[in-house]
Formats: structure tokens, C-alpha cells, sequence
């Protein structure tokens, strides 16, 4: 994003939009196939001017809330940004997020230790940062929320 691009975005009734994708097998470059960073918790922090840093909230999207109550949403993340507001009150925000996951598919107890292999494996498939401007102040923007999606696939396909 360009300096004029930032200035652009600024005049009334604009909007932009900055993507990168990179393609996640690129990051596997650890032992059996796995990514370094596999099964290591990540957490998003902004520096703000002052050098203060925010904490970025995250929201999964495919989240699943065991033990839901009767008629409560078992996935909430599903649910659309309430209309004229950021986010939806039933969305369930977390902290941490990892991008590879293969411990959480082994089903026996000390199965990590043993280096069994794990049923299946989740990786992060879909990464986004939502930075919305703050209208009523100038120079201002909303909290920004990391938005990801995540995939499975079946255990036996990595090596440990």
C-alpha cells in the first residue's frame, strides 16, 4: 500500500482493501513434512503510536462450542457482523491461534510422547485482519479482529 493509497482511502465514502496470500505447504519446512512452528499457540499484538501494544482479538470461524445450552448457537462465529456495528455479540473472540495442529488428533493418552500418529492434523487455511476506520474520529480506527478459518485432513498423510 502506497502513501497515496492511504490518502485515497481517507476521502469520503472510500474504501480499500490490501491482500497477501501465500500458499501454506510453503511454510512446512520442519522435520516430516510439518511446518517449525507446528503446534506452538500464537498471539497478535498491534503497536499503537505511543508504543503501547493492543491486543488483537481473534475470531475463528468455524468455531464449535461443546455443551452448548438449548437454543444457543453451537457455531457462533457463523453469524454476520450485526448491521451497523463491527462485530455480533455471539461471537465467541479468542486470544490464541495456532496455524498447524497435530497433537489435538491423537487419541491415546501419552500418544505424543510415543510419537503415535495422530488421527487427523488442522492448519489454518484462511488468515485475515479486519481494520475498520472509526467515522467520528479522524486518524482513529476500531479494534481490529484476526478472522480465520481452519481445515483438517486426515493424520496419515504427515510423517513423524
Amino acid at each position: 500500500m502506497t502513501y497515496n493509497d492511504v490518502l485515497n482511502m481517507r476521502r469520503f465514502g472510500a474504501m480499500t482493501e490490501s491482500k497477501c496470500e501465500f500458499d501454506l505447504f510453503s511454510l512446512m519446512q520442519g522435520p516430516g513434512g510439518q511446518p517449525e512452528s507446528a503446534n506452538a499457540l500464537f498471539e497478535l499484538f498491534l503497536k499503537d503510536d505511543k508504543g503501547n501494544l493492543i491486543d488483537v482479538p481473534v475470531l475463528i470461524k468455524n468455531f464449535r462450542q461443546s455443551g452448548a445450552a438449548e437454543g444457543e448457537a453451537k457455531t457462533p462465529n457463523t453469524a454476520a457482523p450485526t448491521p451497523g456495528e463491527i462485530g455480533n455479540e455471539g461471537w465467541q473472540l479468542r486470544r490464541r491461534f495456532f496455524v498447524f495442529d497435530s497433537v489435538s488428533g491423537i487419541d491415546e493418552p501419552g500418544g505424543y510422547l510415543a510419537k503415535q500418529k495422530p488421527r487427523y492434523v488442522r492448519w489454518a487455511n484462511d488468515v485475515k485482519i479486519k481494520v475498520t476506520m472509526d467515522p467520528t474520529t479522524p486518524e482513529a480506527v476500531y479494534r481490529p479482529y484476526a478472522i480465520l478459518d481452519y481445515r483438517a485432513g486426515d493424520g496419515k498423510t504427515i510423517d513423524l
